[in-house]
């Protein structure tokens, strides 16, 4: 089941969302609002999970790939780097 907003309320949530997307000062309030919101839409593991897959692909498509092993090296340190980053966030 889970967390399913009516359209109304998803409206109103993506309105508050997109007001605060690129704004350099945002009031306690909006980002409290904001805060909320991702919190309640599980929007952080949700981002988190797609973010994973799609590094796993990455990695996947990388052994297919033909170029020198140095090259694959260096993009493979690059997919731990961000593994290790994204098992950080909270």
């Amino acid at each position: 089941a889970g967390y399913r907003p009516d359209k109304e309320l998803r409206a109103q949530q993506k309105e508050i969302i997109k007001k605060g997307l690129g704004r350099k000062e945002l009031t306690n309030e909006e980002a409290e609002s904001i805060k909320h919101i991702i919190i309640k839409t599980k929007g952080l593991e949700k981002t988190k999970a797609y973010a994973a897959s799609l590094i796993q692909q990455t990695d996947h498509l990388l052994q297919q790939i033909n170029m020198r092993e140095q090259g694959k090296y260096y993009i493979h340190e690059i997919i731990l780097l961000l593994k290790e980053k994204l098992s950080r966030v909270q």
